[in-house]
């Protein structure tokens, strides 16, 4: 696995159980000791809300700010295939 690869793995595997530990605090912590679950999972669920709305404008801030450079296209010249990304020799 490539180290870029691995290094995001690693990254999001961290963050799913941060979220998840941090969800289940907030859902233990507002449940009224437990005469109100219903208020827990609504406080869980806002959390969780929240947080993936701030990574999609984190996203939508660097694909912004790179302006779609990732991906520039490869001009065919005439009489050639175009490349692909296969492991072949």
């Amino acid at each position: 696995m490539p180290p870029l690869a691995l290094a995001l793995a690693i990254t999001n595997a961290k963050s799913s159980s941060s979220s998840t530990g941090i969800a289940a605090t907030i859902e233990v912590y507002t449940n009224d000791n437990g005469n109100d679950l219903l208020q827990g999972y609504r406080s869980a669920f806002w959390f969780a809300s929240c947080v993936s709305f701030a990574g999609f404008l984190l996203v939508l801030a660097v694909v912004r700010v790179r302006g779609g450079h990732g991906h520039q296209q490869v001009e065919e010249k005439e009489g050639e295939s175009p490349k692909t990304g296969s492991l072949e020799a």
